[in-house]
């Protein structure tokens, strides 16, 4: 995991904060390495679990807001949330505890980059990757989906890609479980959950949201893929979110939810079925096919005589 996976939490006053990172904290059953991410509330370190002997990670509360129970209780339900699904496109969660007044979760460490960074490295990603890496995502949400959770964040930040092509949807910190199946309303009053580059039009006017909130924003994160920029940008939270209701966007940006994928497994399977009928459709010839036929044709126009090829122009 990376800086860039701190989840996100924007109101229209109050901006984000990097704090510089303190002293790193002491855990009998882990030992600490570096620091990946830090962010308003929270550090991200990379440590290793004494007794098994391998790498995690270890997202934890800073020491001076541990005693607010309202971040207690927001880190326990990413951790309730990353538990309740199981999929090998969703980062796992080991355990959850507090040490030393310190509350911390311990998850898997994916050795690899985010999608941002491969964006930020590249320009952006060929069709055929930003494809594939969407898929695996939308298999990931098809797994949360289907474990009552809406991720509520999802953006290339918090997509894993492992060295080995690995794809994993990472840091639940805003999710929500949705035990009821029905659109579920924010959880903090006067506040705007979420980044608003990403957001579904529902979720950045607060309206309740369900699983085709996490389709879209997907599809904004599949739009960054492919072209390297976002669909919706400007200096300031408002200015984007007047950009995604703005007029000239109004056909796409505020689709009604009704009109998109009402769940991310008929997207995945939409996606799917799309793909196989594109190679359908692609013609089955060998890549020298035409350079052999144009090879011929040149071969027969010179060996034949002035007469023989007056006689095949001439009409019959």
């Amino acid at each position: 995991m990376a800086d860039s996976d701190a989840p996100t939490r924007m109101t229209p006053n109050v901006p984000s904060h990097l704090a510089t990172p303190g002293p790193p904290p002491r855990f009998q059953r882990y030992a600490v390495e570096r620091v990946l991410g830090e962010g308003g509330m929270g550090t991200i370190y990379l440590a290793r679990q004494l007794d098994l002997d391998r790498k995690v990670v270890l997202k934890i509360i800073k020491p001076e807001l541990a005693a607010e129970p309202t971040l207690v209780a927001r880190l326990q339900l990413e951790a309730r949330a990353a538990a309740k699904i199981s999929s090998d496109h969703v980062v796992q969660v080991h355990e959850t505890g507090i040490e030393n007044g310190v509350p911390y979760i311990a998850m898997e460490y994916v050795a690899g980059v985010t999608a941002a960074e491969l964006v930020s490295r590249r320009g952006r990603l060929s069709p055929v990757e930003a494809t594939r890496l969407v898929l695996d995502v939308l298999r990931g949400l098809k797994a949360a989906h289907g474990a009552s959770v809406l991720h509520r964040d999802l953006k290339p930040a918090n997509i894993l890609v492992a060295h080995d092509g690995r794809v994993k949807i990472a840091d639940f910190g805003l999710a929500k479980l949705d035990g009821s199946q029905k659109p579920t309303k924010q959880t903090t009053a006067g506040a705007i959950l979420g980044t608003p580059h990403y957001m579904s039009p529902e979720q950045a006017d607060g309206r309740p949201v369900d699983a085709r909130s996490d389709v879209y924003s997907l599809g904004v994160t599949y739009y960054e893929l492919l072209t390297g920029v976002r669909p919706f940008n400007g200096p300031s939270f408002m200015a984007i979110l007047n950009q995604v209701f703005s007029a000239e966007i109004r056909r796409s940006a505020r689709s009604p939810p009704r009109s998109r994928w009402p769940s991310s497994e008929l997207a995945c399977a939409s996606w799917r079925a799309s793909r196989r009928s594109a190679r359908r459709r692609r013609p089955r010839r060998s890549p020298c096919s035409s350079r052999s036929r144009r090879h011929h044709s040149v071969a027969s126009a010179r060996s034949s005589s002035p007469q023989e090829r007056s006689v095949r122009r001439s009409p019959s």
